[in-house]
């Protein structure tokens, strides 16, 4: 916005310091705080993924760190069940639903 001639400016309550500090850090180079917020969130969701992929291999290589994986790779993870077109993937959501198209 500063680009096209207009001013930003946060404002904040006396009593609000914390008020977004860990984007406000972040926008000056700090990530300490950001990076914790973000490790909390990452052992949430390693924890759901956990809980609901039983077959996952969870001690395979960037299963856990954040990897991207072709399907078969994810198959052999435990990361995905199968590979279906489209159409079938709709099915297959119908029939969980119980709605049947």
């Amino acid at each position: 916005m500063e680009k096209s001639g207009q001013k930003v400016h946060e404002i904040y309550a006396e009593e609000s310091s914390d008020k977004n500090l860990a984007y406000r850090q972040a926008l000056t180079g700090e990530y300490t705080l950001i990076r914790m917020r973000l490790s909390h969130l990452v052992a949430a969701f390693h924890a759901d993924v956990k809980a609901g992929r039983q077959a996952l291999r969870a001690d395979a290589p960037g299963v856990l760190t954040g990897a991207t994986f072709f399907a078969d790779k994810a198959i052999e993870n435990g990361l995905a069940d199968g590979i279906a077109t489209l159409q079938e993937c709709v099915d297959h959501a119908f029939i969980r639903a119980s709605i049947h198209s």
